[in-house]
């Protein structure tokens, strides 16, 4: 088997049994034959250590049989070498053969395709022509058609903006008129607004894990959240205005939440007075220390901003 793979140049498997028979000291017949064939192995591998074993120990064995080995090594190898070479010329030849027939068959091909190619582009020039033509003029009005609407658009936004700031205004002055003709309490805390709230925390003593629901009768109306928004302002120089100018993303929900946040009001206070769960005011709380960027309590960070006069 070794010297099956070894005929076929498998010097890999060959190795798997030739070495074996080499290294079998009880056969010096079978590791003299195998030494031979490792020794052109090793040699083509470039093994000179493995190579040099095996010629040492050919030297040693008898000198007329080891040159008749090597003389039958070498007869083997010239004999495959002109198989080899023969092989190699004859597929030459048939590649030659096969290419100049190929040429035979595909020139006279390739000569009408080109010609029927050529006659084809003539006569379809013109209908490209006018095909790309369309297509040019329906991608000018697309574009047209997108900067139409785009401008659409823009002035729709610049509408809506211009009518925020017109509502953001009027919201303005009416809270300043109101706030003329609204007597301001000495403090903040002092507002009739401010004590009502803080009589029905004190009064009710809200619990985060018992259903809003429970606290109806405890909820604020819309008038008196504006009251406490106006009270803001009076006492905090319009911060519901600066507040709302400085982070937009604010809602006025969100600035509801402010107002009552500065009352130093606990989340589940908050819940009650707005009818709404404790998760929902626990995850708005979370949401605006993140818009304002602090992970302090909201009620020290509102109040720091409603205090600092520089705050626009």
């Amino acid at each position: 088997i070794g010297t099956i793979y070894y005929t076929e140049k498998e010097y890999d498997s060959s190795l798997l049994y030739l070495e074996p028979l080499f290294n079998n000291k009880d056969n010096e017949s079978l590791r003299l034959d195998a030494a031979e064939h490792l020794r052109v192995i090793y040699a083509q591998m470039g093994n000179i250590e493995k190579l040099n074993e095996c010629v040492h120990y050919i030297a040693l064995q008898n000198e007329s049989v080891a040159e008749n080995k090597a003389l039958i090594s070498k007869l083997e190898d010239l004999f495959k070498t002109y198989l080899n070479q023969k092989q190699e010329k004859e597929a030459g030849a048939k590649r030659k053969l096969a290419v100049k027939k190929t040429l035979d068959v595909v020139v006279p091909i390739a000569v009408a395709l080109a010609l029927a190619i050529l006659v084809m582009a003539k006569l379809r020039s013109k209908k490209l022509l006018r095909q790309q033509q369309e297509e040019a003029d329906r991608s000018i009005e697309a574009e047209r058609q997108a900067h139409r609407m785009e401008q659409a658009a823009m002035s729709g936004r610049l509408k809506r903006k211009n009518e925020e700031v017109r509502e953001l205004k009027d919201q303005i002055k009416k809270m300043d008129d109101l706030a003329a003709k609204t007597e301001v309490a000495a403090s903040f805390d002092d507002e009739p607004i401010c004590r009502l709230i803080m009589d029905r925390v004190n009064e009710g003593q809200f619990k985060s894990k018992i259903d809003y629901i429970i606290y109806k009768d405890s909820a604020l109306d819309k008038q008196q959240l504006l009251d406490l928004r106006l009270a803001v302002d009076r006492h905090f120089g319009q911060f519901t205005i600066r507040l709302k100018k400085t982070y937009p993303e604010l809602t006025n929900s969100d600035l509801d939440y402010c107002c009552l946040y500065l009352l130093g009001l606990t989340d589940a206070d908050i819940a009650a007075l707005m009818q709404r769960t404790y998760n929902t005011v626990f995850e708005r709380n979370h949401k605006m220390r993140k818009i304002f960027g602090s992970e302090n309590p909201l009620p020290i960070t509102l109040m720091g901003m409603a205090k600092d006069s520089l705050f626009i």
